[in-house]
């Protein structure tokens, strides 16, 4: 049976969260270090976590919309300088 006990290195040495049993076989695995973070940048972070996904879902809706937009008016920016045909120009949301 394993049992995952967490500690830390304290002077070089590993100090556990809980007491080991006398005579425990042990394996010390050392986790990833999490990059420090600027405090700024962190409490955005904090904000974006408690927004919640749906906050998320909404912008990147918002991002493809302007991008759907702009792509628009870039065909009728060409459509003006007669670079396209009516027929090469859609807009999926309009109707016959």
């Amino acid at each position: 049976m394993t049992t995952t006990i967490t500690g830390v290195v304290t002077n070089g040495v590993v100090v556990p969260n809980t007491p080991l049993p006398e005579g425990a076989q042990v394996e010390i695995r050392l986790q990833p270090v999490r990059p420090e973070v600027p405090p700024e940048l962190q409490e955005e972070f904090d904000d974006w976590e408690r927004a919640g996904a749906g906050t998320v879902e909404m912008v990147e809706r918002l991002a493809e919309e302007l991008d759907v937009h702009e792509k628009r008016s870039d065909l009728a920016g060409a459509h003006s300088r007669g670079t396209g045909t009516p027929e090469s120009i859609s807009c999926p949301n309009e109707q016959d």
